[in-house]
């Protein structure tokens, strides 16, 4: 087995001075954060501020009428749209 070489911190520090860090899903390297290709910190949450919104940029609208359920069907044809999910309601 070949010998793994060893590095100062100041040379590691080099090293990933150029990384190809948060450049694609395959990157070496993911700094925190909500930018795409970034790795979500511990503490995110889902309301846009630490993570991207569920649906951001989809122009979603709900419309009907609550009385009839054309509401509820709607926002399931939305919900559809972001989160992958099978519908059995009846």
């Amino acid at each position: 087995m070949a010998e793994q070489p060893t590095y100062s911190a100041q040379q590691a520090l080099r090293l990933h001075e150029f990384s190809d860090k948060d450049s694609s899903p395959l990157a070496q390297h993911h700094t925190l954060g909500p930018r795409r290709h970034q790795a979500s910190p511990g503490n995110h949450n889902h309301d846009g501020s630490t993570s991207p919104k569920l649906g951001a940029g989809k122009g979603l609208t709900l419309t009907g009428s609550t009385g009839g359920n054309v509401a509820l069907q709607n926002l399931i044809a939305m919900l559809q749209q972001v989160i992958e999910f099978t519908d059995n309601t009846t």
